[in-house]
């Protein structure tokens, strides 16, 4: 599995959508765009539903902007220094002793804290607070909407990078200021943050912290922009994933759900597919059946629903 792939998989467990391990521009990524993440985990933006210019573009059906229901954005959350599941972070250099130099923090730093991974894998990100989390509720008039534009994004002139990745709506948004991530993919491999506040454990990173990079296997990814709603870095994002399956048994659109990357359900494999038909999207006629197959491990978690408005959790 790719480090991109690896890093929003073990950072899942927060429960706060799919980690970008190449944080976008707010501008650039917001709720309601399409487009899919490459393999090298970047965001390729195609356009906006409400934007029907962009919808046109691709030849697909306009969406009922009536059936949006945007929550109330919220700018107040903080967060601590976030790792991957496998991590594990020690507080060291704590007793007012220099910092060692082999760490590569400056003396400017208060204390340090080492990030270890016991697992192959490890990753670390922390965040400037505020963060600013937008979203609608409910996935299922994006689903419907992707279900109805199923043969235009089939025979759409990006239809190869479609199948590859996949067909992302994006309903959900996590944005800070500032951010610094590292990720590496070997056991017992560590990286080391320095801080000037007391933040540790589950502390929070607010407006007035200051952190050092350190020592890391892979180096360090950061970036900052101006704080205005234009110019944050999305670092999390959710939403609707639909992979493209061709089934040539059924007519009906197969849904798969999924928490965290395990799978629930699975297609039916025991059937045995026909030589004569076509394998891939760029293969078929126009008049052959090609499905979406939904994975709700990309939608992360919504905000809390009013209680008139909940629905399904299920899907």
């Amino acid at each position: 599995m790719s480090l991109n792939k690896e890093y929003a998989n073990q950072m899942a467990w927060y429960d706060r959508g799919w980690a970008l391990y190449h944080p976008v521009k707010s501008s650039a990524i917001r709720i309601g765009d399409f487009g899919y993440f490459n393999e090298k985990g970047y965001w390729n933006r195609m356009g906006n539903i409400k934007d029907a210019a962009s919808v046109a573009r691709f030849n697909l059906k306009a969406f009922d902007v009536s059936l949006l229901n945007e929550a109330p954005p919220d700018h107040t959350l903080e967060w601590g220094p976030l790792h991957a599941k496998h991590t594990n972070g020690q507080r060291i250099n704590a007793g007012g002793q220099a910092l060692g130099t082999s760490t590569g923090i400056p003396v400017g730093a208060s204390f340090q804290v080492e990030y270890t991974s016991t697992t192959d894998f490890g990753a670390v990100l922390a965040c400037l607070a505020p963060i600013r989390r937008e979203a609608y509720y409910f996935s299922d008039p994006f689903k419907s909407w992707a279900q109805a534009n199923i043969a235009a994004l089939a025979s759409s002139p990006i239809r190869n990078d479609l199948e590859q990745h996949g067909f992302f709506i994006v309903t959900q948004t996590h944005a800070t200021k500032k951010y610094t991530l590292t990720a590496w993919n070997e056991r017992n491999r560590s990286a080391c943050i320095g801080f000037s506040v007391d933040v540790q454990g589950d502390a929070k990173l607010n407006a007035g912290s200051r952190w050092f990079e350190g020592r890391s296997v892979n180096g360090w990814e950061a970036g900052e922009g101006q704080g205005t709603l234009e110019d944050l870095r999305v670092v999390f994002a959710s939403g609707v994933f639909c992979r493209f399956k061709k089934n040539f048994w059924s007519s009906e659109v197969q849904m798969q759900t999924s928490t965290r990357g395990e799978v629930k359900s699975k297609p039916n494999s025991t059937q045995k597919q026909d030589p004569t038909k076509p394998t891939s999207l760029k293969d078929a006629d126009e008049d052959e059946q090609v499905l979406i197959r939904f994975e709700s491990q990309w939608e992360g978690k919504l905000p809390e629903r009013p209680p008139w408005e909940k629905e399904n959790e299920d899907c």
